[in-house]
């Protein structure tokens, strides 16, 4: 008499499941990530960077400071970043939920299923919905954390600390300051998060056969990359305008950054830093999916 264990079912304890995926994504993503950021955030403040190529601003920061100067500004994103992606998956979650029940119940009918997830029943903008949801808590912890990390990266001296930077800013500007441009990270984010999961979703979807086909680690590296450029290429024009005015201390105001960018170099001067923040977001974003997809398959296993 021959006996086999019950297929795991991916549906239990999914809140807890997509807040650990997020944080082992969220890794995954800063090693992959950060050398690009950091070039991205040169040439959005600094003057000597702005109209420089992509490899010319790597080379230059790899010149003057090897390998390690390609992640400076590392120490606070890697402390923030798991837990705010896992936040983020997290509170997706809770948005597919919200959103099926406001929108009157899922909007992709499948055939029964017992162990059917949540997200194969949602139609794409509904995914999208529940990808806006999430980057409203998320926001909140990445506009001082951003601040942070950008201060440390345009930072002339090096060897500065992210206590020492927080606490630069508090002088300046009480502890009101640490969550100046948090707003405009809740206006970069809650679009970009928007087409960010809706386009991994509709990549996913159309290149795999079924619901019930096993999911291919290259289509989860390609649909994640293709989505974290698209949500880049809507972003960037507020981050920005974000980078500009966190780097600036108490002494800039959002008007006159918006203003000083359109002077320097028109409209597509919002665009600043796109190459970099493009071919950053491919990598990362792989990384980042690759991550929650196969540390979600390891929990269903487990919990």
């Amino acid at each position: 008499m021959s006996s086999s264990n019950p297929a795991p079912d991916p549906r239990r304890n999914a809140a807890l499941k997509s807040f650990l995926s997020g944080g082992c994504g969220g890794f995954a993503m800063v090693g992959a990530s950060h050398p690009f950021d950091l070039t991205k955030v040169l040439m959005q403040t600094t003057e000597g960077h702005a109209n420089k190529s992509t490899l010319h601003v790597m080379r230059t920061i790899f010149a003057q400071n090897g390998v390690r100067g390609l992640y400076k500004g590392c120490l606070p994103v890697l402390g923030a970043a798991p837990p705010v992606l896992a936040t983020c998956m997290w509170s997706y979650h809770v948005g597919q939920v919200l959103v099926r029940d406001a929108t009157g119940g899922p909007g992709r009918p499948l055939p029964a299923r017992p162990n059917a997830e949540l997200i194969d029943t949602l139609s794409l903008l509904q995914i999208g919905l529940a990808g806006a949801f999430s980057a409203i808590p998320t926001s909140l912890i990445l506009g001082p954390a951003e601040q942070v990390k950008i201060r440390l990266q345009v930072a002339k001296t090096p060897g500065g600390t992210a206590f020492g930077v927080m606490k630069d800013i508090v002088r300046e500007g009480g502890a009101r300051a640490l969550f100046r441009g948090t707003g405009l990270t809740l206006m970069r984010d809650v679009p970009g998060s928007f087409f960010y999961f809706a386009t991994y979703e509709s990549v996913k979807r159309a290149l795999t056969e079924g619901i019930d086909a096993k999911l291919n680690p290259a289509t989860v590296l390609l649909a994640g990359g293709l989505a974290g450029m698209v949500n880049w290429t809507v972003a960037i024009p507020i981050d920005t305008v974000k980078s500009r005015l966190q780097s600036s201390g108490s002494s800039g105001s959002l008007g006159a950054c918006f203003r000083q960018i359109l002077a320097e170099g028109g409209p597509q001067a919002l665009f600043r830093g796109l190459q970099p923040t493009l071919i950053r977001a491919f990598p990362a974003s792989a990384a980042f999916f690759g991550g929650v997809e196969g540390s979600r398959l390891l929990f269903n296993k487990f919990l």
